[in-house]
């Protein structure tokens, strides 16, 4: 899903790249981890797009327009959120 890989560039923007041969549910509970510290973080739409990617990558049958419709929902709900977790990693330094 060209969604996901959306959603993949954002989280690298911001200091937290998806590392080698880390699944999708690590990541997602990584980057939520490391955004929890902030109000309002969308952790249940990381969630939900996670599992539409999984759900999209390991089926047998194509995306449906549904599915595609709904990942692009969450991630626009995902890159939304207040750009002042801008890059994350310098805010783990301070």
């Amino acid at each position: 899903m060209q969604c996901y890989g959306r959603f993949l560039k954002w989280g690298k923007r911001r200091g937290y790249p998806i590392k080698p041969g880390e699944t999708p549910l690590e990541y997602a509970g990584r980057l939520q981890g490391s955004i929890a510290e902030h109000s309002s973080p969308p952790l249940t739409e990381i969630d939900q797009l996670t599992g539409l990617f999984i759900e999209a990558r390991y089926s047998r049958g194509p995306v449906s327009r549904k599915q595609s419709a709904a990942c692009k929902k969450l991630l626009n709900m995902i890159t939304r959120f207040p750009k002042v977790i801008g890059n994350l990693n310098t805010d783990k330094e301070n």
